[in-house]
Formats: structure tokens, sequence, C-alpha cells
């Protein structure tokens, strides 16, 4: 395999800084982490595209990073590599729909953005279902009313999130074009000085894990907000309850399945297969 030295270094690199400034971030609750560090990624990503000419090399690195990430001792495995290296291969798609330019490398930027709106969607429709957009929709006519507006549309507000997101990993692409080698190396220097040791009281039972998923604000919200549409729109205790317990027990199982899934096999094939050399190096480069 070509560019496997220079592979390796940013494999390295970006596992660092998932491993390093992803617990700083996460430890201290510092809101919109998982958007710096996707943001964060596309930026390795330009940068390593720069140095390395081959446009499966997003996609490798981005793997091989989720896989180091993944052999961390606690906490949900499948769901931050299965975002790492989605991110990277959307990334590498941009490249190989336009070229090894400004342009696949802005594409790439933009698909790669996009995954973090779009993973935990799918988490939540799959939960919920189409009551979901009723449910929206139920409060938006609610909030116009109480605000004196003529329509709250959360698609709108939605959107512009992902616009937002969208347009700082444009900016990003484009400044890493014409950044300077040595701020690189400040900047990587920077984010990889932040190394936070376990915590004592981490979760390592799959049980308890999937509790404390349950109890996270997002889905505690979300899980309030549709238990009083049912309750406004149906007027009926049991009908709540029924219809309340079918996402409780859909969010338990995933939950469940998220903690417990074999992911050390899937490790040990991709560790076993080709990207046997990428993550060599890639130890090679975090031993120096």
């Amino acid at each position: 395999m070509k560019n496997i030295d220079q592979i390796g270094k940013y494999t390295g690199i970006l596992s660092l800084v998932e491993l390093g400034l992803g617990s700083f971030l996460h430890s201290f609750k510092i809101p919109f982490s998982g958007m710096f560090l996707s943001l964060n990624q596309i930026f390795l990503l330009t940068i390593s595209t720069k140095e390395i000419k081959d446009p499966n090399s997003p996609g490798l690195i981005s793997t091989a990073s989720a896989v180091l990430k993944s052999l961390a001792p606690a906490g949900k495995k499948l769901t931050p590599m299965l975002a790492i290296s989605a991110q990277g291969h959307l990334y590498g798609f941009g490249i190989i729909i336009l070229g090894q330019n400004i342009f696949g490398r802005i594409l790439g930027g933009v698909l790669s953005s996009l995954w973090s709106f779009i993973q935990p969607l799918a988490i939540y429709i799959i939960l919920f279902g189409k009551d979901l957009s009723f449910m929206l929709s139920y409060f938006e006519s609610k909030l116009a009313k109480v605000f004196n507006l003529n329509q709250i549309n959360f698609i709108e507000i939605f959107g512009f999130l992902i616009l937002f997101k969208v347009i700082l990993a444009i900016i990003i692409v484009i400044g890493s074009q014409f950044i300077k080698q040595s701020h690189v190396e400040q900047y990587l220097n920077w984010s990889q000085k932040y190394k936070m040791k376990p915590k004592s009281n981490q979760v390592n039972s799959p049980l308890k894990g999937t509790l404390k998923d349950m109890f996270k604000p997002m889905f505690l919200i979300s899980f309030i907000l549709m238990g009083l549409f049912y309750f406004y729109s149906t007027g009926n205790y049991t009908k709540v309850i029924w219809n309340l317990t079918k996402p409780l027990a859909i969010a338990f199982i995933i939950f469940y399945i998220l903690r417990v899934f074999p992911i050390e096999k899937i490790i040990g094939k991709l560790r076993d297969g080709k990207y046997k050399m990428v993550l060599n190096s890639a130890l090679e480069f975090l031993k120096k």
C-alpha cells in the first residue's frame, strides 16, 4: 500500500485528538463538543489529502482511527466508531466524485459534516416513528400562539443548524488550503495535549450504561414532549401509557445493543484485514 507511513501518521493524530481532546470536551460537558470534533476531523482530513493523493485515504484514516478509539476500556463503542468512520468515507466520496482538488475537498467536507445530523436523526426516527413529525407539528402550532408568531417551523430551525455547520465545514476546508505547515503543527500539538484519565466511576455494566443513556437530556426531553403530545392529542391516559411503552421499550433495546454489540470481533477482523498495515503504522507513530 502506498503512502502507508503518511496514512499511519494521520491515523495516529486523529485517534490522539479523539481520545485526548474528545475526553476533555466530554468530561467538562462542553456544549457542541461533537460538532467541534466533527469539524476537527474535516480539518485533519483536508490537511492529510494535501500530502496523500490516494482518494481512499480519508476512509482508511478515519476507520483505523475509530478502531484505535474503540480500544478504550469503557463506554459505548459502536456509535462513535460508526460516526468517525462514516465521516471519513463521506469525505473520501467528495474527492472520488470531483477529484483531488479544492472542489473535491469542499464536497467531501460538506458530505462529512452532514453525518452528525443523520445518525442521531435516524435513531430517533426508529424510536418514535412517524409520531415524531406529528409531535413537532403540534408544538410548532402551540409555540406560535404563545409567542404570537405566525409559525415556528422546527424543520427550518433544523435546516438552519445544518446550513450553519456546512458553511463552517466549507470555511475550514478553504482555510486549510492556505494555512502554513508551522501553524498546523502548533494546532496538532495543542489539540493532543488534553489527555484525561479514565474516571473511577466510569460505567462498565451494559445495563447501568443503558439506564444512564435513557436519562440523558436529549432522550428524556424528547420522551417527555412525546408524552405531552399524546396526552393533549388523545386525552386518554390508557392510550398515553400504551403509546409511550413502545418507544421506551425500543429505546432500551437499542441502547442496550449499542452497549453489548461485539465490536471487538469487528475490530479483530479489521486488524487482520486491509487495515492491518495502517494500524501497525499508526501504532508505530504513536510510540514515537
